[in-house]
């Protein structure tokens, strides 16, 4: 995985784990990445509310597919809804450095210790610790980190439901 700069983009995304499934889906059926940008375009292929939206959708599902090997294609549909959705949840990692370490550094220290939740006072301490050790993440506003909280609760919720 090559090391993005630390980004705040996710406050607009969410797991989107449909819309990543219909993408790959289509991948499977032999459509490239350019063939579902066109779809995208033409027919607001993943239901968004507005064409910008649709736009939002496109772009993250894209950088997200183009993140991972597409070698993951088939195996993504081989796999039951929950490898399905870890597959989805690797690919939000491998696009996002800021949610990649959250999940190294929260979500699989609970994991570890056999926790299936986590509360704000570890979000308290994951941003504390990134805030002293990139000036980026130091530039945030609160309110980004309250936005970046909240989505990252999201894609936690829908990984486990």
């Amino acid at each position: 995985m090559e090391r993005k700069s630390y980004s705040a983009g996710a406050v607009s995304n969410s797991f989107w784990f449909l819309e990543f499934k219909k993408a790959v889906t289509l991948l499977s059926e032999g459509l490239t990445l350019e063939d579902i940008k066109k779809l995208s375009n033409e027919e607001n292929l993943f239901a968004a509310a507005s064409a910008d939206r649709a736009k939002n959708i496109l772009g993250a599902t894209m950088m997200r597919i183009k993140a991972l090997d597409e070698s993951f294609v088939p195996l993504f549909m081989q796999s039951d809804v929950t490898g399905q959705k870890l597959i989805c949840l690797v690919a939000c990692m491998c696009s996002d450095t800021l949610f990649f370490d959250f999940v190294y550094e929260i979500i699989r220290n609970k994991i570890i210790l056999g926790i299936n939740s986590y509360d704000d006072s570890d979000i308290r301490k994951f941003w504390t610790a990134k805030q002293e050790q990139s000036e980026k993440v130091a530039s945030f506003s609160e309110l980004s980190y309250k936005r970046l909280a909240s989505a990252y609760k999201k894609c936690y919720v829908e990984l486990m439901i």
